[in-house]
């Protein structure tokens, strides 16, 4: 789903993190990584973000080139103390070998920055 009109009603939550699931909104939003950066620019969200960069559903790797590119649309945004760098959702349904290879990629990409 489209978590842009969601995002001014999760600000309003008690909670110290906003985790998002950006991979599955990706393919139905055009466009959405740098919209849903805009609305961090803004200030409207003082905690942490944890961005889901990555699909846990699929063994297939991304590119880290990619994934470089995706944090580097974040980077304006958030400072770096307040961006955590994830996959959309748990790894555990995943060979253990892709699983890392995932997490290795996120690293990889944050280092590119």
């Amino acid at each position: 789903q489209d978590p842009l009109h969601i995002l001014p009603m999760l600000a309003k939550l008690k909670v110290e993190a906003l985790s998002l699931d950006l991979v599955s909104a990706q393919e139905k939003v055009p466009n959405l990584l740098p919209e849903v950066a805009d609305w961090f620019k803004k200030g409207a969200w003082k905690g942490e973000v944890a961005l889901g960069l990555v699909d846990a559903r699929n063994t297939k790797p991304e590119k880290g080139e990619e994934i470089a590119r995706q944090i580097k649309t974040f980077a304006p945004a958030l400072p770096a103390d307040r961006l955590w760098l994830s996959p959309n959702c748990g790894l555990e349904f995943l060979p253990h070998s892709s699983a890392l290879k995932k997490l290795k990629l996120l690293r990889e990409g944050a280092n590119q920055i």
